[in-house]
């Protein structure tokens, strides 16, 4: 039976701790670079938010990365589940895409009484030079389910406020429906994260991004700043699980 996919855009990378990379995101995923010659700031984590698992999800059976590179490897991968590793795979040296098969005998299995624990890829990269960089497009695990299971279908996409008005228009409140490319047979969970934002100096940073009014053909995906912050640039990446 072929795997259920929980994916996630490129573009959701999120740096990890004491990470000191170089992270910008559009429509193709996040291009990561090194900011420093120094050895310790041309290596470290990145962390990639994964829809949860579906209440049928039995095993861990793939975990796949799409991306290039130059001059510059993946390392390590773990897939956290909670507070812990669900599966992990060291020494890897990857420059390109890859999907890992795990083998049954590792027996890596979803206990259902924990499916709503937060899962996430944690990938640990290495750059050789300033001049190295690493672009990943997608993100995704692959899960066996419960033969009587619906298939999980899954969309995932960015959206940035400049789509919708001029960076100097400082509109504290700024929406936009978004259309799924094909409908789904019921109404899907939506999850939506900040990938990067562009305020005026002078003020805090007081930013949130969300979504209303999911249905089965799309959502209105929402950027919001308040007080005196001035909001110029937001971008969002968004995933669609349902089926």
């Amino acid at each position: 039976m072929s795997p259920t996919w929980l994916t996630t855009h490129g573009a959701a990378a999120i740096k990890c701790k004491e990470t000191t990379f170089a992270i910008s995101a559009d429509d193709e995923g996040s291009s990561v670079h090194p900011t420093s010659t120094e050895s310790s700031a041309l290596k470290g984590s990145i962390l990639f938010p994964l829809p949860s698992f579906p209440s049928n999800a039995a095993y861990l059976t793939n975990v796949a990365i799409y991306f290039s590179s130059t001059s510059a490897t993946v390392e390590e991968l773990i897939v956290l589940y909670g507070y812990d590793e669900l599966y992990k795979k060291k020494r890897m040296g990857k420059t390109s895409d890859f999907s890992i098969s795990i083998p049954t005998s590792e027996d890596v299995k979803i206990l259902s009484d924990d499916i709503m624990r937060s899962l996430a890829i944690s990938v640990s990269v290495k750059f050789e030079s300033m001049s190295s960089s690493l672009l990943f497009r997608c993100v995704g695990v692959g899960v066996s389910v419960a033969p009587s299971a619906s298939v999980v279908k899954f969309e995932s996409g960015t959206w940035d406020i400049t789509d919708v008005r001029d960076w100097q228009d400082t509109t504290s409140k700024t929406q936009e429906r978004i259309d799924f490319k094909t409908e789904f047979k019921a109404v899907p969970m939506v999850t939506a994260s900040m990938n990067g934002a562009d305020v005026s100096n002078e003020d805090n940073f007081r930013v949130k991004v969300y979504v209303t009014g999911v249905d089965t053909k799309g959502f209105t995906v929402h950027a919001d700043s308040w007080a005196k912050t001035k909001l110029y640039s937001c971008g969002v990446s968004w995933v669609a699980m349902g089926i």
